[in-house]
């Protein structure tokens, strides 16, 4: 939940290197692999021990997770980058771009590395924009931030049950309340206002709240099929609140919302557009652009909130990026933000959430 390493007091530090640097340290990793990791374990390491330092609370609890970083999670996250190349759309995304392979695109445009180096503005390109920044980029992927639902003619399905969800939310609003709990970041910090209620996180079944609410349960169980239930839940954002700006962490990953209770006064805006939901009807994007919500209205708006892979890969490459999301999560961060999901959370659902 950040766009940039300002916010927690990190950029500025006299170990944040150059762009130029940046340019020079991805064309050496880009060689091999284990360059590549050992580069990485090394800046997380040094960025750890420094970290004890810094009196920004963001700042301690990021260099606390870094300080935690083994050359085991840099070599697993390193060979999934380089097998990205052996896929035609990730290889036409470097050549376009004029990097050597994946692991040069990575270094370059990934902002886990603004932490160390300074990011070049990113230029308007077919497969980048200005106002996307995702933690781990992925080349070849259409810069793109709406996407209309015609394009996944399996989420028909999904929609046809939005009447049995909308009750079903509805009544759990009013007798499961508590059941919702503070969403929370990898960073141990959670935005005012915001609740969610998980089906899956990180394909792995909750199983109390799937007893809870089986209708919801039973749809969150076919989305399987569109993307391993890396994060199927309820969202929930009370009157008055906003979820200030923030990114993804991959592209070539789509956020889908289908409203469930939404009222005039919500709104949602990614890079430099915005959009409204519409109970009923799918709302699809691209988080790996910076985007922000907000909630102006008088009741709680709650949306059915999963992701589908991006339109143009295929099923081998869709394996290759869930192969590389498996070596996130093994990170200190991923698994920081397994622990924050699955862990009890105070709920501060409004009592008159709903008229």
């Amino acid at each position: 939940m950040r766009v940039s390493y300002d916010d927690m007091g990190i950029d500025g530090s006299p170990f944040v290197f150059p762009a130029a640097v940046r340019r020079m340290a991805a064309w050496v990793v880009s060689w091999h692999w284990f360059l590549f990791a050992v580069t990485v374990w090394c800046l997380h390491r040094t960025w750890g021990f420094f970290g004890s330092l810094n009196r920004n609370p963001l700042a301690q609890s990021w260099c606390a997770m870094a300080s935690e970083y083994r050359l085991q999670d840099a070599m697993q996250l390193a060979r999934a980058v380089r097998r990205l190349d052996r896929h035609p759309t990730f290889r036409k995304g470097c050549q376009t771009l004029g990097f050597r392979n994946c692991l040069d695109a990575m270094l370059n445009r990934g902002s886990f590395m603004d932490a160390f180096f300074r990011q070049e503005p990113c230029p308007a390109t077919e497969f980048t924009h200005p106002h996307q920044r995702p933690s781990y980029f992925i080349p070849g992927i259409p810069a793109q931030q709406y996407y209309e639902a015609a394009e996944f003619p399996e989420l028909a399905a999904v929609q046809q049950a939005f009447p049995d969800m909308k009750q079903e939310v509805e009544e759990l609003i009013r007798s499961h309340r508590d059941a919702f709990g503070t969403f929370r970041t990898e960073f141990d910090n959670s935005v005012v206002g915001w609740n969610t209620f998980a089906f899956y996180i990180n394909g792995r079944r909750q199983q109390q709240n799937c007893v809870t609410a089986p209708k919801t349960a039973a749809v969150a169980e076919r989305l399987l099929e569109l993307e391993e239930g890396e994060l199927t839940m309820f969202s929930a954002l009370n009157s008055g609140s906003y979820i200030p700006p923030h990114v993804g962490p991959l592209n070539g990953i789509l956020r889908a919302h289908l409203p469930l209770i939404v009222s005039d006064g919500c709104g949602l805006r990614v890079g430099e557009n915005d959009a409204a939901w519409t109970e009923g009807e799918f709302l699809i994007f691209d988080d790996s652009f910076v985007h922000t919500v907000w909630n102006h209205s008088d009741q709680v708006r709650i949306v059915l909130f999963f992701n589908l892979w991006h339109p143009c890969l295929s099923a081998e490459e869709r394996h290759a990026l869930a192969n590389l999301r498996r070596a996130y999560n093994n990170t200190p961060f991923g698994r920081n933000w397994l622990k924050q999901q699955e862990t009890s959370r105070p709920s501060t659902m409004h009592a008159n959430a709903v008229r």
